[in-house]
């Protein structure tokens, strides 16, 4: 014991020292600002490059960790326990045959507990969020008048966000509501639930200890459920799908798994483009992976990329594909010189910087364990499992880019979600893997079954379940999804909603110089400009194009302010503000909406 702790102390000094030598450092990596899109934002308010803060996070990260892996080789070159730098430390083992698995039935019991906590949720109509939900409720409200994504619609996030979405769910429930898209969304987020607990059972699956495998699965599904119980998965089931499937592939060598990995590099593009790079960046690690393990599996790989590729290529068409090329690079290149806040110091007094701290760490902390398992030479997981672990944190390390983008609360404890999950993966299998060497589980079998049974107890507890909502199941999705508009905004917002109506019934299209990104849904009417969402237009050149549509379109009539003000759209657009001062007048006002008419 006393020769363990030595052999980690140094390890743990350098990584120690290298972050508090990267906090000393933080703010002064600085790269000159440079704004040639005339993009006004926070970033150019504090003339702060967009590139700080990504510089700054690969430094405050990959510096510790690879601190660590250099002094813990240094002190265990000749220990017999661990690996030495070599090849042989990175190829893939034979399959083992000999595998005892767990009972299907233990999945299909947490499986139905999800189910159970969908049937026994409290389905209430609650307030419309007119710009988070509006964005895709208005892409879809667009893409039922036949304009095209990136064509006729410039896009935010991606396809399936900001426009198909919400069309499936009006598709599968037979009422274009919001409360259809509400309900489509909880079965979205039941189904990446569905999907964290199948990857927790096959990664126990490959637990070296027998003992271990069963209750490592049941207490960190629950675990899971319990922490995660408000959380939003939804979004990332892809990036669920791409996680089971490396699993599945490192330890079954099947080209299938390879196949459904290609075909997510491609697909989740067009799901969300962010995920889409996330799961892109991580092929470059893989595919050098799978090079070294397997040339034919590489070949095979690169061509199944290939494939899927052209085949949505074929599927668009050449001209829309352009389009979302362009597009692609465009929110690359310019989307965090308008969305983006800078990144607080860790360990500073700065909004947000003990939950920027936390997530930071974690994500360095998951990277040195998954060494530890990587290098030990003791076999924790059944063939190649190992691995994965690697390629988890690296998929979190990505993944964390949307809060450097955004450095807002809610966007730092979204993007650490992922390193959370593996975290608590990584702790309950090493607590459980010491209680199974002290006979813990042979010894406490029927007090630990109960005590499983309290805690599946606890989680409903923990949801507020009523037996009430169960019977009532049908009725209340029935009421949810056929609720007219008027129940989901307020009084007063709906009327000034009957009386643009009124005013806008002749007008083929609207405009609406506002972040009220709902109004098209509600009006049921396409907008005169393919930045129906505000927020996204940012460039010189692309205020300029906003321009030209109206001077193209010529709307009647333009709708300014509304319910949403995040910041001064006068001053972020003020070619678009001049143009329209110049063209437009004020014309009525109606609740929160400035009306301005066209100067003849």
């Amino acid at each position: 014991m006393k020769k363990n702790k030595i052999e980690f102390f140094y390890p743990i000094l350098a990584t120690i020292a290298s972050i508090f030598l990267c906090t000393i450092i933080w703010d002064n990596i600085t790269i000159n600002y440079s704004n040639p899109y005339e993009i006004i934002g926070e970033y150019s308010d504090q003339r702060h490059s967009i590139y700080n803060d990504t510089i700054r996070y690969l430094v405050f990260v990959s510096i510790p960790v690879l601190s660590f892996l250099f002094v813990f080789l240094i002190k265990e070159k000749e220990d017999k326990r661990y690996h030495r730098l070599s090849l042989d430390l990175i190829y893939l083992k034979k399959k083992n045959l000999n595998i005892k698995k767990i009972s299907v039935k233990y999945l299909i019991v947490f499986l139905s507990l999800i189910l159970a906590l969908f049937l026994f949720d409290e389905w209430n109509i609650y307030s419309l969020d007119i710009f988070e939900e509006g964005m895709p409720l208005s892409g879809s409200t667009l893409f039922n008048f036949n304009q095209k994504p990136w064509q006729d619609v410039h896009l935010n996030a991606g396809f399936f966000y900001d426009m198909l979405n919400v069309k499936i769910s009006w598709i599968l429930t037979g009422y274009e509501t919001i409360g259809s898209f509400r309900f489509y969304l909880k079965f979205l987020n039941m189904i990446s639930f569905f999907l964290i607990i199948y990857f927790l059972f096959e990664l126990s699956n490959q637990i070296y200890q027998e003992k271990t495998k069963v209750y490592f699965f049941a207490f960190a599904s629950i675990i899971i459920l319990f922490i995660f119980k408000n959380a939003d998965f939804w979004r990332d089931i892809p990036l669920l799908i791409f996680l089971i499937s490396i699993l599945k592939y490192l330890n079954t060598r099947k080209f299938y798994y390879l196949l459904i990995i290609s075909f997510l590099s491609v697909f989740t593009f067009f799901w969300s483009l962010d995920r889409g790079f996330f799961v892109f960046i991580s092929l470059i690690p893989l595919f050098i992976f799978v090079l070294i393990n397997d040339r034919k599996d590489f070949i095979k790989f690169i061509f199944s990329v290939l494939f899927f590729w052209i085949l949505t290529i074929l599927m668009m068409g050449t001209e829309i594909f352009l389009y979302f090329i362009h597009h692609t690079k465009e929110i690359l290149t310019q989307h965090e010189f308008f969305n983006g806040l800078i990144h607080p110091q860790p360990f500073s007094d700065d909004p947000n910087a003990s939950r920027a701290t936390k997530s930071l760490l974690l994500i360095i902390l998951n990277f040195i364990i998954s060494i530890i398992i990587l290098l030990s030479k003791k076999d924790y997981f059944l063939n190649n499992t190992k691995f994965l672990f690697i390629f988890f944190s690296i998929l979190n390390f990505l993944i964390y880019k949307t809060a450097l983008s955004r450095s807002d609360g809610g966007h730092i404890k979204a993007a650490t979600y992922f390193s959370l999950i593996l975290f608590l993966i990584l702790v309950i299998f090493f607590i459980f893997n010491y209680l199974n060497k002290k006979n813990f589980f042979k010894n406490n079998l029927k007090k630990i079954n109960i005590f499983l049974i309290g805690l599946i107890i606890l989680i409903f507890w923990n949801n507020n379940i009523s037996f009430k909502n169960f019977y009532s199941f049908p009725n209340n999705i029935k009421n949810l999804i056929t609720a007219n508009d008027e129940k989901f905004v307020d009084k007063k917002y709906y009327n000034s909603i009957i009386k643009l109506k009124s005013l806008l019934e002749e007008d083929e299209c609207i405009q609406a110089f506002s972040y009220d990104l709902a109004i098209y849904f509600l009006l049921k009417k396409k907008s005169c400009s393919k930045f129906f969402n505000i927020c996204v237009i940012g460039s010189k050149r692309n205020q300029q194009i906003y321009i030209d549509e109206l001077k193209s379109n010529k709307p009647k009539f333009i709708l300014t302010k509304g319910e949403m003000r995040y910041g001064d759209l006068n001053k972020l657009y003020p070619y678009i503000d001049q143009y329209i001062e110049n063209e437009y007048f004020s014309y009525d006002k109606i609740y929160t909406w400035n009306v301005l008419k066209k100067i003849k």
